[in-house]
Formats: C-alpha cells, sequence, structure tokens
C-alpha cells in the first residue's frame, strides 16, 4: 500500500497543491498578493482527478505487470469565519463528497482483480481555527457536537490542504509577465508531509516556477493567470519523479481559486521496480456569498 501511496497518491496531492494559493488583486495589470479573502466568504468546489500508472516489479526471474486506473472526486462548501490582520483565523467546511475508486490488475494473475470504491473521509462537517503563533485547532462535528479531530483527519488537513500556499507566493507586487521560483524541497514537504507519509528526511530535488501569465476574464469573473511547471525527483526509495504543467485562475475579486486545468506525468524507477502514468486534474469553484472587506495587516 505504500508503494501505491507513493505512485498514485503522492502526484495526486502535488497536484492539488495549485488550489492553494490564496489572494490576488490587481490595479492594472498587475497582481498584489498581501490580502486574505473577505470575512465571510463562502464558496463550493468540486474537484475531479484521474490517474493511469504501468509499474513493472521484478520478483526473481519473474516480471510482473500491474495497472493501476484511479479516480478521486471531492466536493466540499468552505467559509471564511474569521479574518484578522490580514489572516484566516477560523474556517468552516462541510463535505458533500470525497471518495475514491481505483481498479487494479496484473498480467499475472488476471484473477486477482482489485477493485475499490472508498470514502476517505467519514466525517461531513470540519472547522479550523489558528492561534496568534499559527497552531492549528482542528474540530469534526459528530450529533451536532464539536470535538477534537482524530489524527486522520489532522494528517489530511495540514495546513496545506485547508489554507497556505504550497507555492510560496511573493510579498511584493507583481506584473504580467514575473515569474519566481519556490524551493523545490520545502514545496514538496510543505504539501506531502500531512497526509501520514513520514518523509521528513526524504531529499527532494528539482524545479518549481510559477509565472503571472495575464489577467483576463474566466467564466465571467476577471482572474490572474498563473501558469505553473513542477520537475523534481528523489533519489530515495524507488525514485518517484513528477513532471506537471498547467495554469490555475484565480478570481480578482474573491482571491480565490476558481478554476484549474493542469496535466502531469509520473514515474518510478528503482532495482527491481519501474513504473509510469499520466494523472489529470480539473477543478470548479462556485461563488456562494462574496463576504465583508477584508481587513488588511
Amino acid at each position: 500500500m505504500n508503494r501505491i501511496f507513493r505512485f498514485v497518491l503522492l502526484p495526486i496531492i502535488l497536484l492539488c497543491s495549485p488550489f492553494l494559493f490564496i489572494s490576488l488583486r490587481t490595479p492594472g495589470e498587475s497582481v498584489d498578493f498581501s490580502r486574505a479573502p473577505a470575512q465571510g466568504l463562502k464558496f463550493k468546489m468540486t474537484r475531479t482527478i484521474t490517474v493511469k500508472a504501468t509499474s513493472t516489479r521484478t520478483r526473481g526471474e519473474t516480471e510482473v505487470e500491474t495497472t493501476v486506473s484511479a479516480d478521486l472526486k471531492e466536493v466540499f462548501t468552505q467559509a471564511y469565519l474569521e479574518v484578522k490582520q490580514g489572516k484566516v483565523r477560523k474556517l468552516g467546511r462541510e463535505y458533500e463528497d470525497f471518495s475514491s475508486h481505483m481498479v487494479m490488475e496484473s498480467d499475472k494473475m488476471p484473477e486477482h482483480k482489485v477493485k475499490e470504491k472508498d470514502g476517505f473521509l467519514a466525517w461531513k462537517h470540519v472547522r479550523a481555527t489558528w492561534n496568534d503563533e499559527g497552531e492549528i485547532t482542528r474540530e469534526v462535528k459528530e450529533d451536532d457536537e464539536w470535538t477534537a479531530a482524530g489524527d486522520m483527519i489532522c494528517m489530511w488537513l495540514n495546513a496545506g490542504t485547508l489554507l497556505h500556499p504550497a507555492f510560496p507566493l511573493p510579498k511584493k507586487e507583481k506584473e504580467v509577465g514575473d515569474t519566481w521560483e519556490p524551493d523545490a524541497k520545502k514545496v514538496v514537504m510543505n504539501i506531502i508531509k500531512g497526509p501520514g507519509m513520514k518523509i521528513d528526511k526524504v531529499d527532494f530535488e528539482g524545479s518549481v516556477e510559477v509565472k503571472l501569465a495575464d489577467i483576463r476574464k474566466y467564466k465571467e469573473l476577471r482572474c490572474a493567470v498563473l501558469e505553473f511547471s513542477i520537475d523534481v525527483t528523489s533519489e530515495q526509495g524507488n525514485n518517484p519523479g513528477v513532471k506537471m504543467k498547467g495554469s490555475a485562475f484565480y478570481s480578482l475579486e474573491h482571491r480565490i481559486v476558481v478554476g484549474l486545468e493542469s496535466e502531469a506525468s509520473i514515474k518510478m524507477g528503482g532495482e527491481r521496480e519501474e513504473g509510469e502514468g499520466t494523472l489529470k486534474a480539473a477543478a470548479a469553484v462556485k461563488v456562494l456569498e462574496a463576504g465583508g472587506e477584508t481587513e488588511d495587516k
């Protein structure tokens, strides 16, 4: 299962990361990154991800080929309940759907066709609160009562999954055409450290580049278009490598992502196992309530 997680879920988590940028605002042809979303902003996000991968594993003198097809769907409504001094201090999230469908087949054991359809989350209502030191308290509602979230929930809903940008955004205003290159290791570690993987000692190398490519309308909203590319590998384990390209669309009025289009190729190579695959993701956001004014820092 750990091998499948590295090969299939790792790139899923990485590809989800562009949804996590926080704030964009444009006077003319530039973007100000300093403002948080408005208090009271409420939106519904639908995210779908499809992975197709093939791996070949050597067992003695026998090569076993395995194919994996996986689909993931996540639908939730999120509201920023409290925003102070340019930072979100409390948010609420209600899940409508969070499920996966995976099929695994082996050429040496065709009778062992594994099918899974899991709901990752056994809870529906989530609340997260940040204190002045940036520490997060997570709660879930069961039987109309809020209780402390368990370890699984805390691991999945880490800071990056809830709010923080996986690609650190510059504090200075940027113009169309500007690019920046976040530290690749920090990006990867920030994204995948939370969901159950103990990879603090894993050394990822590569490059991450983000470009403010354009400011234009996207689905009737004036948006900043961020083009991103990721090319990272690790010399440890099965040498996982991920290459991604895509565009994220951010509403300048609401300062949240309202769409994403991206594709990735994934490769894994080790002494006894090699594999490759593709990943596609799509997302759409519908703003339900615009909220009030944002309190600047």
